[in-house]
């Protein structure tokens, strides 16, 4: 690999509708697991609030919460990408 450790990727590893060629850090997968870790947090966070009742939908309302500001960064690194 190159700087800081980037892998070149084949057509096979690039996202569904994305085109050309993709250079991966291996810390970003690093950054993507660890993403995972804010579920607790936030789930934390809506019950401490207040804000729902229940684990499962805090925990329901944590992962959609993850899931949307993961799908904006993705956006955001995408257009600095090019």
């Amino acid at each position: 690999g190159g700087a800081l450790g980037d892998i070149a990727c084949d057509a096979a590893d690039v996202p569904l509708f994305a085109c050309g060629v993709c250079v991966l850090l291996r810390y970003d997968r690093i950054a993507h697991f660890t993403v995972g870790w804010f579920d607790f947090t936030f789930a934390e966070l809506f019950l401490l609030k207040g804000w729902v009742r229940s684990a499962a939908i805090a925990a329901f309302f944590a992962v959609m919460t993850v899931v949307a500001m993961a799908g904006l960064w993705e956006l955001v690194e995408r257009s600095l990408a090019r």
